[in-house]
């Protein structure tokens, strides 16, 4: 896949070029339906196409969901959350602290839909998750690099919502690697700016196979909202168990897809970046 870079780096702050853009991806009342209306020929994504048979699996399922507090306020958590330097991180995380993680900021919620294509031709039952999706095609996959969580080995990983289920897909990269792909640690731009006390980081990454074809382009745009969603919920449930977290859209994307063996896939783009500890 050819690699597009800018110009210059003025080009990265031409907003004309960004109004063009937008403009083209904007949807107008004018011919609505034929140029911006959703498409019938697609299909909904596999999870067994997400997994290759060569990673190790670590199944959540049989994990309670402990130390979660289930009693504190939807309110309390909003008012609560807040996005914390990486210096101020350092609670200790454990494999169920994830695992509830997981499950509630970005797992299924035991309801399944029966979801008609447009043309009536085809139904799919898909499961449900705790955040909403443009038309349930959840293409927005989360991967962790853990870095210091308890019963979990150092790595790379891929959860799979409809799997309860975390797929190691890299073993562990030094420390000064991991530095590497965050412009942040890279350049030291902060002296808060170090993974010392950071447990794992979420990386969320769009896989647009499925969804383009049935949305073209505002399926990019509605694969970052889905990414808002999920950080969202992946800071009110952190805040909930008295964890810290940290969003961030500071990072290599070449990088990390090269990390994650992303890289030669058209389809997939990193679009979000959460640190917890």
């Amino acid at each position: 896949m050819t690699e597009r870079t800018f110009a210059n780096h003025l080009e990265q702050f031409d907003y004309e070029d960004l109004f063009t853009d937008l403009m083209k991806s904007e949807q107008r009342s004018v011919a609505w339906r034929a140029y911006y209306g959703p498409r019938a020929d697609y299909t909904y994504p596999d999870p067994a196409d997400k997994v290759q048979a060569s990673w190790p699996e670590v199944s959540l399922s049989d994990i309670p969901l402990q130390q979660v507090h289930h009693d504190v306020r939807l309110v309390d958590c909003l008012r609560a959350r807040q996005s914390n330097v990486l210096s101020a991180m350092g609670e200790p995380w454990h494999l169920y602290d994830l695992a509830a993680l997981l499950s509630l900021a970005a797992g299924e919620r035991g309801q399944t839909k029966t979801i008609n294509h447009s043309d009536a031709s085809e139904a799919a039952d898909v499961s449900m998750r705790t955040y909403p999706s443009g038309g349930a095609l959840y293409p927005v996959d989360l991967y962790i690099y853990v870095r210091d969580v308890s019963d979990l080995a150092k790595g790379f990983y891929m959860y799979v919502a409809e799997r309860q289920a975390l797929y190691q897909i890299r073993e562990e990269i030094t420390e000064s690697e991991l530095a590497g792909l965050f412009p942040m640690t890279t350049f030291q731009m902060d002296a808060n700016n170090s993974f010392d006390n950071t447990a794992f980081i979420v990386m969320l990454v769009a896989n647009l196979e499925h969804s383009f074809p049935k949305y073209g382009r505002l399926s990019h745009q509605l694969a970052l909202i889905e990414a808002g969603h999920i950080g969202q919920n992946l800071q009110l449930v952190a805040t909930s168990m008295g964890k810290h977290s940290l969003p961030s859209c500071g990072y290599f994307a070449d990088k990390i897809a090269e990390m994650l063996c992303v890289g030669k896939n058209m389809y997939k783009h990193i679009v979000y970046c959460m640190f917890l500890g």
